[in-house]
């Protein structure tokens, strides 16, 4: 499983988990044919009728106690994507159009703040994305034709990229957390919650920027789908508050949050025997173990999913 959580530095002692769907789907379909394939899906696929059912609960604060609410970490894993790799999972996957409009876009290094780098090459320059004036958008179009050239899937997605329904999964959590964590401007308390424990109060006015250091830590694996699955919470959270300070400091100078990632092969973020290689011997003792035997061995459920996955031409306990 590849997660990734950030911490916002004034809140704390309270953990969730949120766990967001993989999903495949024509991605230029509209969005109330994202769930019609089949009459049900399970919890886990987040379809938009389960995601307005959700809710954080509020937090059982004493009453006779002075409670505050300091940090919160908060650790998902991404939305809806494409496959991550090629598989058989079905017929006929390979010749099926897999074009994504959900896109990466990147700014390039400004010049004043090279300059300002250069000047200052002994001390720490904080950068705030002035001057970035354009963007590039990512296309994995390149390869299209010859079939034995192109990509992995016919058409323009990266493998494990974020489809628009991971997009509005991510946006939907962001604004959830922003409903029991925030308190807006002139108004009581989002439902679900007290004014004691709110994690930003927006009525306190001044220069408050709850997305920037040390007030937000954003941890993600350099994965485009984990990316941007935070990047897209964070806009429900705080969208309207970052577009407000955008616009006070004008078209030079953009709002950054700064990601804090490390080399895929290197990182912790999920199971790595290359960085522990003890991972390989308790994966084998759990094997060995008769709890896994009676519920992944001899569990008839589990021998009929080893029998279908056989039937599909491969082993997919390492697809994540």
């Amino acid at each position: 499983m590849t997660n990734w959580w950030y911490s916002l530095q004034r809140f704390t002692q309270l953990s969730f988990l949120i766990i967001i769907s993989n999903a495949n789907a024509n991605e230029f379909e509209p969005t109330n044919k994202w769930y019609t394939r089949y009459s049900e899906y399970p919890e886990y696929c987040s379809t938009p009728t389960q995601m307005e059912e959700r809710a954080i609960p509020p937090l059982n604060k004493p009453a006779d106690l002075q409670t505050s609410l300091l940090h919160v970490t908060i650790i998902i894993r991404h939305g809806a994507r494409t496959p991550w790799n090629d598989h058989t999972c079905w017929t006929g996957w390979k010749e099926q159009d897999w074009n994504c409009e959900l896109k990466t876009l990147t700014a390039p290094p400004s010049q004043p703040e090279i300059l300002l780098l250069e000047k200052n090459t002994t001390e720490n320059v904080e950068l705030n994305g002035e001057g970035a004036m354009f963007l590039f958008e990512k296309n994995y179009d390149a390869l299209m034709d010859p079939p034995q050239l192109r990509n992995t899937f016919k058409g323009n997605c990266q493998k494990g990229q974020l489809l628009m329904r991971g997009y509005v999964q991510e946006l939907h959590n962001g604004k959830m957390l922003r409903d029991t964590y925030v308190k807006e401007q002139n108004s009581a308390n989002s439902e679900g919650g007290t004014d004691d424990l709110v994690l930003i109060d927006l009525n306190e006015g001044g220069d408050l920027r709850p997305y920037e250091e040390p007030n937000l830590y954003y941890r993600a694996d350099d994965e485009q789908r984990t990316i941007m699955s935070g990047q897209v919470l964070l806009r429900g959270l705080f969208g309207d508050l970052i577009q407000q300070h955008s616009q006070e400091l004008g078209t030079q100078v953009d709002p950054t949050i700064v990601l804090h990632t490390a080399d895929k092969n290197r990182d912790i973020l999920s199971m790595n025997p290359d960085v522990c290689p003890r991972l390989n011997d308790l994966l084998d003792d759990a094997e060995k173990s008769l709890e896994y035997a009676k519920k992944f061995v001899n569990n008839r459920e589990s021998q009929e999913l080893n029998e279908l996955m056989e039937s599909l031409g491969g082993d997919f306990r390492d697809q994540a």
